[in-house]
């Protein structure tokens, strides 16, 4: 199986394919930018993979963090202002790497807009004209 980063062919962009293009955006932006043709898709995959990398080892510690002070989170006479920070401090790097996926997710969907707008002409002109 061969597997390559390269752009795909813009020029012949048919309708369905543009589909398969913005399905796979959904799934992993940028991914179907790239093969759609766009260059955009490079730093949509760059921002969805560190998105995915930082959400999924702080989200892991966050995890892990959580479960050994359990007992001070569900301390009725804590700070609740402390436990807050506490908890901000264990989950803010997860956080940060959800936003950078969510903004490669939109990204790719604006991007699929265009795919799907940049075929528009090509998908009429095969058909037949209506008679008079």
């Amino acid at each position: 199986m061969k597997f390559s980063l390269r752009l795909g062919d813009a020029r012949s962009l048919t309708r369905e394919h543009a589909w398969v293009c913005c399905s796979t955006n959904l799934v992993l932006p940028g991914f179907g930018s790239l093969l759609g043709g766009r260059w955009a898709g490079y730093p949509q995959v760059l921002l969805c993979l560190a998105g995915f990398l930082l959400t999924t080892v702080f989200g892991i510690k966050f995890l892990v963090w959580g479960v050994q002070h359990w007992s001070e989170l569900r301390n009725p006479e804590g700070d609740p202002l402390e436990t807050l920070t506490a908890v901000w401090h264990g989950c803010r790097w997860a956080l940060l790497g959800m936003g950078l996926f969510g903004v490669a997710w939109l990204w790719a969907l604006f991007t699929n807009w265009g795919l799907l707008a940049a075929t528009r002409p090509m998908a009429d002109a095969g058909k037949p004209t209506p008679p008079k």
